[in-house]
């Protein structure tokens, strides 16, 4: 699955495109993102001590207030759902799954890990309430209720579950089983985004999906780079770079599908390639900057 998972992602694409029935199933949306966020909470290590990171306050600052605030701006004249759209990546929290790629890369699992409980934890919060904040003059009905229900119910409780499972041992083996398909879940979840999405996607024209496209890249792009310059050493760097750029895109997809126009998902849709693409360059570069290390050391050592 790992080998071929962007490949996996473009085939959804197509499919939902060619086969839209999205529409039909997208209820089932909030208890795929549900399962899927408490196999990864559950997956990993939750009990974090160390809050308390200048990191996390960059992250903060950044991703609740300047991204957003520059992309609500920058995209003033683009349809206002596409808008939204931009507005849902920009505060996304880091993705549950992201200490995976922070893991392969030898990054600070620590603090990856006191991203990913904190934003996720703190976005019941943050995602209704800057919406509200950001679209509260324009012709754009904000479900403020609904969303803060939304984000309880697939982020909050499965949470809670994930530490009652995990600390009474109940279900153990056939969880940590399960943990290990959680890739599929995302999947389903793409499907039914560009199914829900395909009438509203042929209505633009291809330039206009094009600069779509371009804006979202642009967006991951900058914010790979945000965090590696943030970053007080190499190890810090790649840890930051992926937690700014690996967004919780499920949840935007759901935020985004529930309480507004499909074609709101798309942003989200397009940056879930893009950020799976820089993640597998990072991987590659972190791959070889690693192996030149250990040659350099083995020639070292054949020196001494």
């Amino acid at each position: 699955m790992k080998r071929f998972y962007i490949l996996f992602i473009f085939a959804s694409i197509a499919v939902g495109l060619i086969y839209p029935q999205g529409e039909r199933i997208k209820f089932l949306l909030p208890y795929f993102l549900a399962a899927s966020i408490f196999l990864n909470f559950y997956s990993i290590d939750i009990s974090v001590r160390k809050f308390f990171r200048i990191e996390l306050l960059y992250y903060f600052v950044i991703t609740l207030i300047l991204a957003p605030t520059i992309i609500f701006f920058l995209t003033s004249g683009l349809d206002i759902n596409l808008r939204l759209g931009f507005v849902l990546i920009a505060i996304t929290p880091v993705a549950i799954s992201s200490s995976i790629v922070v893991k392969i890369i030898d990054g600070d699992m620590e603090l990856s890990l006191t991203n990913i409980l904190f934003f996720n934890l703190f976005s019941i919060i943050s995602y209704p309430l800057l919406i509200k904040i950001f679209f509260y003059k324009d012709a754009v009905e904000v479900p403020f209720k609904n969303i803060l229900a939304n984000l309880f119910f697939i982020i909050l409780i499965p949470y809670i579950l994930s530490i009652i499972f995990k600390k009474s041992g109940i279900l153990k083996k056939t969880i940590s089983a399960a943990c290990k398909y959680t890739s599929y879940i995302l999947i389903a979840l793409i499907y039914i985004a560009v199914s829900s999405s395909a009438d509203k996607i042929r209505q633009f024209e291809f330039k206009m999906l094009a600069g779509v496209f371009l804006i979202t890249f642009a967006i991951a792009l900058s914010y790979f780079a945000v965090g590696f310059i943030l970053g007080k050493n190499l190890k810090t760097k790649k840890t930051l770079s992926v937690s700014f750029g690996q967004k919780n895109t499920g949840l935007t997809l759901l935020i985004s599908l529930l309480n507004f126009s499909p074609a709101a998902s798309i942003p989200a849709t397009i940056y879930i390639i893009s950020h799976h693409l820089l993640s597998a360059i990072l991987i590659f570069i972190s791959g070889k900057i690693s192996s030149k290390k250990e040659e350099e050391a083995v020639i070292n050592q054949k020196t001494l």
